[in-house]
């Protein structure tokens, strides 16, 4: 079995020092992350050996997806 956990990146480095296998990032800080700061975080991951396997929140927190506006 294996272990991931849902975060951001500043703490990927943490993530692989508690043990976990694998980190979960939020969709769209990944989708709308600048091209330099997206090969940062593809080359930080590479370094820690700790994959990126799941995304999660599809949708920013501004974004309304139920309910009256």
């Amino acid at each position: 079995m294996r272990f991931g956990i849902c975060t951001d990146m500043p703490y990927a480095a943490g993530v692989k020092e508690a043990g976990f296998d694998y980190i979960e990032l939020k969709t769209y800080d990944v989708a709308l992350a600048p091209e330099r700061e997206f090969e940062e975080w593809k080359a930080l991951l590479k370094e820690l050996e700790l994959p990126c396997e799941a995304v999660n929140f599809f949708y920013p927190p501004s974004l309304r997806m139920v309910g009256r506006i």
